[in-house]
């Protein structure tokens, strides 16, 4: 028996639909995996816990205070779980010595001590697997660790702050968790698993609104290619149907992330896994990050697409949060190639950015549509980070207000120990109105336009008159805002978002078999049409407003039918065919075609996975979960 043991804390919560996958503790994992490099550390530690979700706090912190080391890994899905935690692990037992590292402890905060965190002995700031082994065999020895960099001490509630710690140069000589065995004490523990894998490290932009940018803003690093490849298979072997590609930007060296996603295929195609990926892609694209995407759609396995993070179409808003683009012009030709390959493309944006206004905002929300983007816009609620930019600097500088609110991480509830994020609810260019005005905005186009129900129609209409998406938005939204439905809707919407905002009360409500949070709440009349089948009552809406732009009847007859077949009626899953008298799929898709009297037969194809989706909970969480592979609509083509 080893006189020392060491428990490892990164709780999260579950992925998915239902949620149905956890998470494997990547980071605290790697930590161990290069502590097990020191034989010194192997022969006098044992690791007792790996706590990888959140249970009874009680419970755990009585099982944890028997350990002599427990360190905590702190994102801000698990920071209020990890300080409950630590507080009564201490309490528990005071000699128990307690770490803490991540992006969440507030380490510019000289009073982190002595207001935040006086139950913690240590913050490792930075990367941490050389700080932490370091610390750990100085500790174990008995030895000086008082001056060590990247750490932070508590001192009696006095912080001292050795500043930071130097970037790992080799990132090979930190072993993989996955190879190395660490995770082989958990495994046998869930059906269903999320893995984290890193295949680079390191971010070469610096937005403002982001701790990843903020903190790591440096050369990117390279793990060996060979131990990547090893990753993927093992994951595939120990069948992890989730993996997430930790990546700040994959795609950025185009022909080794083209090997990587040959050999994801490769073991997806032999042994069925994993079969759902994530990835945060290249801020600033290429013709040959779509074909990566491209490539992963045509292996049969895998259809997350593209997502490009906009964020904002304001220049100002983007200078101000320094970050920049691609050009109209680019982006024109990204979209373009995306809808020519048939590469699924979602475009995010962030609402309440200092700089941004009402009207840059409605710019930005029409302008995706009028560069293309049709099928899935993904909008996020600001949120002030704590070791981020925008909170250390910008926060006073462009009068940020927030508010603590605590229901905004999917499948996030958690009545022992809630999470909260401080999302952002005015600027010094937008009020708490406006931004109340934005979000109903956002709102309004994910449920008519990328929802499907007015999306060809619009389409149609803005190539046909030559008037702009806002001009029909504007006039359609006047045009219900009197219909019972959709006044009752709107002003639920209303009343919510400005609770929401001005008292961070939560948005938790029941409908059918699924629960709406904050985090799901913009697709909550989408939610609500599926569950109630109100199919018909959003076409009818939509189909009186296009009359009223005087086209012929049959022109109207073919838009309309054509338009129903977007939705896909989750009772009514099929494959199908219609026929229109004019050219009129064709003359939306394609720019260059006139629009003429020549009847076509359109093929209706629901791309996604009928099986599942017959399972209603399934569907409409999928509406959320699956946004991003435009879920919950049918795939049209001329045949």
């Amino acid at each position: 028996m080893k006189p020392y043991t060491i428990s490892l804390i990164q709780p999260n919560f579950k992925q998915g639909p239902g949620g149905i996958a956890s998470y494997l503790p990547y980071s605290v994992g790697i930590l161990w995996s290069y502590c097990l490099t020191n034989e010194f550390i192997k022969d006098n530690l044992e690791l007792d816990r790996l706590v990888y979700k959140r249970e009874s706090i009680d419970e755990l912190a009585q099982q944890l205070s028997k350990n002599d080391i427990v360190a905590f890994s702190t994102y801000v899905w698990n920071r209020n779980y990890n300080f409950k935690l630590a507080q009564r692990v201490k309490e528990f037992n005071p000699n128990v010595f307690i770490l803490f590292g991540g992006p969440e402890p507030p380490i510019t905060n000289p009073n982190i001590f002595s207001e935040v965190m006086p139950f913690c002995d240590v913050v490792v700031r930075g990367e941490g697997e050389y700080i932490f082994s370091n610390l750990i065999e100085k500790w174990l020895k008995g030895d000086d660790w008082s001056n060590d960099k990247g750490l932070l001490i508590n001192q009696n509630g006095i912080c001292k702050d050795n500043g930071a710690g130097e970037r790992i140069n080799d990132l090979d000589s930190v072993p993989s968790p996955y190879l190395s065995g660490v995770f082989d004490l958990i495994l046998p523990l869930e059906k269903e698993w999320n893995a984290v894998i890193e295949t680079n490290r390191g971010c070469p932009y610096k937005c403002t609104f982001c701790d990843w940018g903020s903190l790591t803003y440096s050369k990117v690093k390279k793990f060996n290619l060979t131990r990547v490849f090893h990753e993927i298979e093992w994951m595939s072997q120990n069948k992890i149907g989730y993996m997430d590609v930790a990546d700040a930007n994959f795609g950025i060296f185009i022909e080794r992330d083209n090997m990587i996603v040959d050999k994801l295929i490769e073991v997806q195609t032999n042994n069925g896994y994993p079969y759902r990926t994530g990835w945060s892609w290249a801020k600033n694209q290429q013709s040959e990050v779509v074909q990566i995407a491209k490539k992963l759609i045509k292996s049969g396995h895998f259809n997350n697409g593209l997502t490009i993070s906009l964020q904002s179409m304001d220049e100002n808003t983007l200078n101000t949060i320094k970050r920049s683009n691609m050009g109209i012009n680019k982006i024109n030709e990204i979209f373009a190639e995306c809808r020519k390959d048939g590469v699924p493309l979602n475009v995010e944006l962030i609402l309440g950015l200092p700089g941004e206004t009402l009207q840059t905002w409605e710019n930005t929300m029409y302008g995706v549509f009028e560069v293309g983007q049709h099928d899935s816009v993904e909008v996020w609620q600001a949120q002030i980070l704590e070791n981020a930019e925008m909170n250390l600097s910008q926060r006073k500088l462009f009068n940020i207000r927030g508010q603590m609110v605590l229901d905004y991480f999917p499948n996030g509830l958690d009545n022992e120990a809630p999470e909260f994020s401080e999302i952002v609810t005015s600027t010094s260019t937008m009020s708490l109105e406006d931004m109340v005005e934005g979000y109903k905005l956002s709102w309004f186009l994910i449920t008519w336009h990328t929802g499907g129900f007015s999306q060809y129609i619009s389409r149609f209409l803005v190539k046909y008159l030559n008037i702009s998406y806002k001009d029909f938005y504007k006039g359609f939204r006047e045009f219900i805002r009197e219909d019972k439905f959709w006044s009752e809707q709107e002003t639920n919407m209303d009343s919510t978002i400005q609770d929401w905002y001005s008292n961070g009360n939560e948005i938790i409500s029941e409908l059918g078999p699924i629960t709406i949070t904050a985090a799901t709440n913009q697709y909550r009349t989408l939610f609500k049409i599926h569950y109630e089948e109100l199919y018909n009552k959003m076409y009818n809406l939509v189909s009186d407003y296009l009359k009223t732009f005087n086209l012929s009847e049959q022109l109207c007859n073919d838009l309309i039918e054509l338009n129903k077949c977007v939705v896909t009626k989750q009772r009514d899953i099929k494959d199908y065919q219609i026929q229109t008298k004019y050219n009129i799929l064709e003359y939306i898709l394609d720019m260059d075609v006139e629009l003429k009297e020549s009847i076509q037969t359109i093929q209706i194809t629901y791309p996604h996975d009928p099986i599942r989706s017959k399972d209603l909970a399934w569907f409409m969480e999928s509406l959320f979960f699956a946004r991003r592979r435009s879920y919950g609509k049918n795939y049209l083509k001329v045949i």
